[in-house]
């Protein structure tokens, strides 16, 4: 369960802003009208973003490696959750994680959409096992973040292109 803490604005370079795909999964949206245009909706059983989380999981410790000793040209460390408000749920990029144990702090790393209770900037703490994906930028590429990745064949042909030119092949 996550925690919630007051904490100072932050606020996101360009380059990060732009590639910090919030989503929603459907599913747990059933009679709440339709989410606002600037979220991803995801189905609750899509299989490319289960299989994305899965990914995101199994090489979070890849994560805090990098992140525990950052090499110069490395930054913009930042971690997905999702949070929930009743029935619906709203993933969101948390930036400038920090790691004590198993438990994890972080401020909200976008504006929330559908999520009314968190604000951007908002520090928050959670465990470490609600993480489902992380990113990071190395010599302006992207590492991680694979659930952008998942999201590249639904985008526009324009979009999947800036992306695709910022993720580094991992």
């Amino acid at each position: 369960m996550s925690h919630l803490h007051t904490g100072r604005r932050r606020r996101l370079g360009g380059l990060q802003a732009l590639f910090l795909v919030p989503f929603v999964v459907v599913g747990t949206l059933t009679g709440c009208g339709d989410p606002p245009s600037t979220l991803v909706q995801i189905e609750a059983n899509d299989a490319m973003m289960a299989e994305a989380i899965v990914q995101g999981k199994a090489t979070l410790g890849d994560f805090w490696a990098v992140h525990a000793n950052p090499t110069k040209g490395e930054s913009d460390f930042a971690v997905k959750v999702a949070i929930a408000e009743g029935d619906r749920k709203e993933y969101f990029w948390l930036v400038d994680p920090k790691r004590q144990g198993k438990r994890v702090s972080a401020a909200i790393g976008n504006e929330p959409e559908i999520v009314k209770h968190v604000t951007l900037g908002q520090v928050i703490e959670f465990d470490e096992s609600e993480i489902v994906d992380w990113m990071f930028m190395r010599e302006k590429k992207m590492h991680g973040n694979h659930t952008a990745r998942a999201l590249l064949k639904r985008m526009s042909p324009e979009q999947a292109e800036a992306v695709q030119r910022l993720l580094a092949e991992d």
